[in-house]
């Protein structure tokens, strides 16, 4: 599955959960309308767009990890694949 598909699914899971605000479920899906109703490719997903969805639902959607963290990541990984061994 692409990111932007995984993003949307997300942003809509948040934004008809948990009793939200129905005047920002209306503002997320007007931005989400676009990459939705006109079969758009959710790759058009500008940072931009999830910036503000980002703030509107008040939790992060798009996670980038530093050059630590990704250190730590890898170094994760590794451990499993030797492990699996």
């Amino acid at each position: 599955m692409k990111l932007g598909h995984r993003i949307l699914i997300r942003v809509i899971e948040l934004a008809v959960g948990n009793n939200f605000d129905p005047i920002k479920s209306s503002q997320v899906f007007d931005l989400i309308s676009p990459f939705i109703i006109n079969g758009a490719d959710t790759e058009e997903l500008d940072l931009m767009t999830i910036c503000k969805l980002e703030v509107l639902l008040g939790e992060q959607l798009l996670y980038i990890p530093t050059a630590k963290q990704w250190r730590r990541i890898k170094l994760e990984r590794l451990n499993e694949i030797c492990n699996e061994v």
